[in-house]
């Protein structure tokens, strides 16, 4: 699944693309938003139920702003390494 929220800034709604689909759903019956409740509550595995029971709408986000898929993350995780740049400053081998 493919999550993301679109809308105007501030006021983005659900939605949720299946796996090996490019159909666009309404996720808003199975959730407001992809928060950390969300997650830490099964929210994904509802989603992913609710997806294959057939029961959210098609939705046309054609001209839409697709916003940042998950609206206020709890912590950001950097992986370093993945810059050449990077590498070289910590006198590491080039990935």
């Amino acid at each position: 699944m493919k999550l993301l929220r679109y809308g105007d800034h501030g006021a983005e709604r659900p939605a949720v693309i299946a796996t090996g689909s490019d159909v666009v759903l309404d996720a808003a019956p199975v959730t407001s938003g992809y928060e950390p409740d969300f997650f830490a509550s099964g929210g994904v595995d509802r989603l992913r139920a609710a997806v294959e029971r057939g029961d959210l709408t098609e939705i046309d986000i054609a001209g839409r702003r697709i916003g940042a898929p998950i609206g206020r993350p709890g912590k950001i995780i950097c992986i370093g390494l993945n810059y050449r740049n990077h590498a070289a400053e910590s006198g590491m081998a080039i990935p």
